[in-house]
């Protein structure tokens, strides 16, 4: 091993070490922070537990065949597979953690790209082979399908991970090579986004049109896709230290003078400058901290594109018709989107800064977390307005206007018990090791709230137009108390986050073994 090594030009000792110190990394999961890898872990259970039942029901039939079979393991390991590698593969790249200590230990760019890339072929195969293995063996109970059936199936999924990794990396590797530096993280942001509304709008778009693949037409695209690896890749390879320092400093070259309507009336609102400088924080954090970037991308892909793909193909009729559709899960899109920001916002990997927090008078601190509330209110509790002439357009003004009530009514309901998630100042605090386990028996409270209020709309609420009225009466009330309770606890962590921010961290290094 070590020979061949040698041979490509990597140093085998470098390739090695670095190889234990992003496994270290990552089982600590200082790589993003929202813990990715309990998320990928989370999304892979799922997904296998979803496709061994799907293929043991198709092995029962009699009425599947083994083509159909394949492209369906296909199908589900794609997805699969784009939702991992496409989170990690820009994270390890755009993002490395590790990059600031090779400055008095210099790194050949070859060792690092190969350890780097055998990282995510690690991940690749701790994806793949999960997902296919129960399929693999169902497979033989389809009929068509041959004695070594398993092995053929588990070597083509294995090919389509590591082609699928490679593309990713080509395509950032292009990016990097064409884009300047200072907007590459940017529009990889937006190239993640576009992912998740591909694998939202996918299903739309094969039940409209059936696809079909001719001979000149694959082979175009498979050269192209050859190219793009290829080439991609390299450019990737070559000078990627040198480059990743200047893409951590990037900041682009012009600035955007524009008017700031907004923030004064936040002074107006809150009071006070503290609650207008908490608004102007949180927006201009999130748009700058690329850690809470990436890790909002897949929620903000969903509560902006699923309202877009549901009027695209046809928003249907009214919610107070009494037929259900689409529109039934809008308002509830401000739960997911509310729970995830919440409980994200107090991290950050750029907290060593927090100190610019002790610099403000501690009499503001009520029209602060007022600040905070309102910046989050804006897009969470408001966002369905934007949406009401498009109601309005199809069901009549009535029915959109009492429906953009009972949106905005819930959403703001949502956001009053989601703030009690928020455990101090915003953008301040380093990742929690111990969050993650508390996350999953939350999240599923949260479905089973939302299925209750699923059912509910479509017995009680929706049914009559005076039942949704009260709805929006009580909803608006019960926001309003809870919230009061929730920003007096946001208010007694913000407090405490300052005085041990003034008090220094009582660990700054601990060895994790």
């Amino acid at each position: 091993m070590t020979r061949v090594l040698n041979i490509l030009g990597i140093d085998s000792r470098q390739y090695f070490l670095l190889l234990e110190l992003f496994r270290k990394l990552d089982d600590r999961r200082e790589f993003a922070i929202n813990s990715t890898k309990v998320a990928r872990y989370t999304l892979v259970a799922c997904m296998t537990l979803i496709m061994a039942f799907v293929s043991i029901l198709d092995a029962l039939s009699n009425s599947v065949s083994l083509p159909s079979f394949i492209e369906a393991c296909i199908f589900f390991t794609a997805l699969t597979l784009l939702l991992t590698l496409t989170t990690e593969a820009i994270n390890a790249f755009f993002n490395p953690v590790e990059a600031a200590v090779f400055a008095h230990q210099p790194v050949h760019d070859n060792t690092y790209f190969a350890s780097r890339m055998t990282s995510l072929l690690e991940v690749a195969g701790s994806t793949v082979l999960p997902l296919n293995l129960i399929p693999a063996l169902a497979g033989l109970g389809i009929h068509g399908a041959r004695w070594f059936y398993p092995v053929t199936h588990l070597v083509a999924v294995s090919v389509l991970g590591v082609v699928l990794l490679f593309g990713i990396t080509g395509v950032l590797g292009l990016l990097l090579r064409v884009v300047p530096l200072s907007r590459v993280r940017g529009i990889v942001g937006l190239g993640q986004a576009a992912v998740f509304a591909f694998l939202l709008w996918y299903p739309t778009i094969t039940n409209r049109q059936q696809i079909q693949i001719k001979t000149p037409s694959a082979l175009l695209a498979t050269i192209a896709s050859g190219l793009v690896i290829l080439l991609g890749n390299r450019f990737l390879s070559k000078g990627y230290l040198t480059n990743v320092r200047l893409l951590l400093r990037g900041v682009s070259s012009r600035t955007r003078r524009k008017h700031d309507w907004l923030g004064p009336a936040m002074r107006w609102i809150t009071g006070r400058p503290s609650g207008r400088a908490a608004f102007s924080f949180i927006y201009s954090m999130a748009k700058s901290d690329w850690q809470f970037r990436l890790s909002l991308l897949p929620v903000l892909s969903l509560y902006v594109l699923f309202p877009l793909i549901t009027i695209m193909r046809g928003i249907g009729a009214s919610p107070f018709s009494g037929r259900p559709g689409m529109a039934y899960l809008l308002p509830h899109l401000a739960a997911f989107a509310g729970f995830t920001i919440c409980s994200m916002l107090p991290f950050s990997d750029q907290h060593r800064a927090a100190w610019i927090y002790l610099t403000a008078p501690l009499d503001g601190i009520r029209s602060f977390v007022n600040g905070i509330f309102w910046a989050l209110w804006i897009p969470l509790g408001a966002g369905s307005v934007v949406l009401a002439p498009i109601f309005a357009s199809r069901w009549g003004v009535l029915d959109a206007l009492l429906f953009v009530a009972y949106c905005v009514a819930l959403g703001s309901f949502y956001l009053s018990l989601c703030l009690l998630l928020v455990d101090g100042l915003p953008f301040a605090n380093p990742l929690r090791q111990t969050g993650s386990f508390l996350g999953a028996p939350l999240i599923i409270a949260s479905l089973a709230a939302v299925l209750g209020m699923l059912v509910l709309q479509w017995y009680v609420i929706f049914q009559y137009r005076l039942a949704t009225i009260a709805s929006v009466l009580v909803f608006v009330a019960a926001a309003y108390a809870i919230s009061r309770v929730s920003l007096t606890h946001l208010q007694t962590n913000v407090l405490y986050n300052l005085h041990a921010i003034a008090g220094g961290r009582g660990v700054m290094f601990k060895e994790v073994e």
